[in-house]
């Protein structure tokens, strides 16, 4: 007989396994989350080739985006107040309930807000919320939207499936946004009569990558005799275009089982020898990193503490004092190094290059819209990676 067949249970003995059930699967979400949260201080997604702990998550262990979402935020939380991981344990309060409060949460509030969340359901904690920590009232305005939207769809972007080799791409824009839109459909009015949008983004999108891709490695029909010299630090035009071209535009990082990371996100150019332990800015040297990894290949050089310390002084780093350095100051002042998720930095590795954090990318790791690669004449993978 199959264990989910349970038709001959009596009342009392499906009550019984019921509240049973529910109890086991509150203490097996807090063991979950409580390893999720150990997970995520290791940095265990990096060393395991994943760009965060939301794509370990949802590519290692399955889940879905949300539920990712849901547990990574709550075990972020819960590594500084572990009264959390209790409170679901005992089944206080549901998972949903206790990710409504993370943003609330602090060192003088969390036990009281457990306390008035315990056994309330959604609905009731939302209430319970909107009472203590009120929000003003929005803006008064004007919104056109198709009929039948969701009211769920207002100011969010997305990308979703509709069929094989189709996609819905939705965003809301402001009134010069639109007007924008509307001229740009004006000028190229004779190349695209009926006002098609997907034309104009296809076309939009054309010009976007040929300008990114010249800006990011160096794409060029004419390159330039002298463009492999390298100087310092910096990574020659035509080394930038052989390493992407040899890594695929993809971080090349690969974890001690074999696994690569498949991250296309803040992809940076790294010395695998670092520059201030003589490293060069060649082909052989030269390789792509998500920003996670170029945060964990400088751990690994440098050691964590080291690189912990240089995050928190922020834009005032330098070398020389690094564990094992040569005597080298490697870096140009203000030059930052793989920055702390969601803080503003500057890519070693292309001076003058400012790179901040996608909201919800690599960390913190909640989702965020998808990206679709989109490429006209080259060849190009699609993906919809987005912030993971």
């Amino acid at each position: 007989m199959s264990r989910f067949l349970l038709e001959h249970l009596a009342d009392d003995s499906l009550d019984d396994e019921l509240q049973s059930a529910a109890e086991h699967d509150c203490e097996s979400t807090a063991c979950l989350i409580a390893r999720i949260a150990e997970a995520y201080r290791r940095r265990h997604f990096a060393r395991s080739g994943f760009s965060s702990m939301n794509s370990y998550c949802v590519h290692k262990l399955h889940l879905s985006e949300d539920a990712a979402s849901k547990r990574i935020q709550v075990a972020r939380k819960a590594l500084i107040f572990p009264v959390i991981f209790h409170a679901i344990a005992d089944g206080r309060v549901h998972l949903t309930g206790m990710a409504l409060l993370m943003p609330f949460v602090d060192e003088e509030n969390v036990e009281d807000l457990i306390a008035a969340a315990t056994h309330r359901s959604r609905r009731e904690i939302e209430l319970m919320l909107a009472d203590r920590f009120p929000r003003p009232d929005e803006e008064e305005g004007v919104e056109e939207l198709p009929t039948g939207a969701e009211r769920s769809s207002r100011n969010r972007s997305g990308v979703r499936p509709l069929a094989p080799g189709r996609y819905l791409v939705q965003f809301t824009v402001t009134e010069d946004q639109h007007e924008r839109l509307q001229y740009a459909l004006q000028l190229m009015s004779h190349r695209n009569p009926t006002g098609n949008l997907a034309f104009l983004h296809r076309t939009a999108l054309e010009s976007l990558i040929e300008e990114l891709e010249q800006e990011k490695f160096g794409a060029t029909d004419d390159p330039r005799d002298g463009e492999g010299h390298s100087s310092g630090r910096h990574v020659p035009e035509a080394v930038k275009r052989e390493v992407w071209k040899r890594d695929g535009g993809r971080c090349a990082f690969v974890s001690a089982a074999g696994r690569r990371c498949e991250s296309r996100w803040q992809i940076e150019y790294d010395h695998e020898l670092a520059f201030a332990r003589g490293g060069e800015a060649t082909v052989d040297n030269i390789r792509l990193l998500c920003r996670a990894h170029n945060q964990y290949a400088a751990e690994c050089t440098y050691g964590a503490g080291f690189m912990k310390e240089k995050r928190a002084r922020g834009s005032d780093v330098n070398f020389v004092n690094a564990p094992g350095h040569l005597g080298v100051d490697s870096h140009a002042p203000g030059h930052v190094v793989a920055d702390a998720p969601g803080r503003l930095g500057v890519d070693p590795h292309a001076p003058g290059h400012v790179a901040v954090d996608a909201p919800g990318h690599l960390e913190p790791d909640s989702d965020a819209p998808a990206h679709v690669g989109l490429g006209q004449g080259k060849q190009r993978e699609n993906w919809a990676e987005g912030p993971a």
